[in-house]
């Protein structure tokens, strides 16, 4: 059993198209939505759909929204998807978990990168970007990434079923970072590996680490847009 958890808005079109690809494989999809004044979430088939508050007005300075919204919405979907594992007295193989803009179009994918894992011996499988500044905790755009930071892109990430389930990763995210998502999941993470050096655990889907995006198996980066953002 696979489970999945999407953080989307308004990307319908894509969320209903993964969706679909997902039912081939034996899995369990979990949706959040951010509030965007429809009611397409209500013909989605997932085992579970929630739909939270747009968050949007709360923030003059609009570089704290995706913060917020992907650490709220992505811990809304794991620790459902905590409950139903404990509820079903299931280990899940594999939970991922992506954003409504990441089209799934081959759900084998994740069989190859679950005894991908197995192999290698790791528990995540993330995104970074080598090279790139982001913006730090004071609003500075001063983070560099490297192979020293655990930060990790959003669009889609890959955790071991029974590590997910031993720790509870994921379930509350706490926002250290207002202006960069990616250093609230890195440190989300961090926090429930076992001791030792961040690489031993890790592994990345992108193997060029200064191209982000550059992840191919089974996934389409950006699929509304072309491009990030809104």
């Amino acid at each position: 059993m696979y489970y999945f958890i999407v953080s989307m808005f308004d990307e319908h079109e894509q969320v209903e198209e993964t969706v679909k690809e997902l039912s081939t494989l034996e899995s369990r999809v979990f949706i959040v939505q951010s509030d965007d004044s429809t009611n397409w979430l209500d013909d989605y088939k997932a085992e579970y759909k929630s739909k939270l508050p747009n968050l949007e007005s709360q923030f003059e300075d609009r570089r704290k929204l995706p913060s917020h919204a992907i650490c709220r919405n992505m811990s809304e979907g794991f620790t459902t998807a905590y409950k139903t594992a404990v509820e079903l007295s299931e280990v899940p193989e594999l939970v991922v978990a992506l954003t409504g803009d990441t089209l799934i179009t081959d759900s084998q994918s994740f069989v190859r990168r679950r005894n991908q894992m197995i192999e290698e011996k790791k528990v995540a499988m993330i995104s970074q970007a080598w090279g790139q500044t982001f913006w730090s905790s004071d609003g500075q755009l001063t983070r560099l990434q490297g192979e020293d930071l655990p930060d990790f892109a959003c669009c889609i990430f890959v955790i071991d079923g029974q590590f997910f389930k031993d720790t509870k990763c994921f379930t509350q995210i706490e926002v250290t970072n207002e202006y960069t998502s990616e250093e609230c999941l890195g440190e989300e993470l961090v926090k429930h590996l076992p001791e030792g050096n961040f690489r031993e655990h890790i592994s990345l889907l992108n193997t060029n680490p200064y191209a982000a995006y550059s992840y191919n198996d089974g996934v389409m980066y950006h699929a509304r847009n072309g491009k990030p953002g809104r």
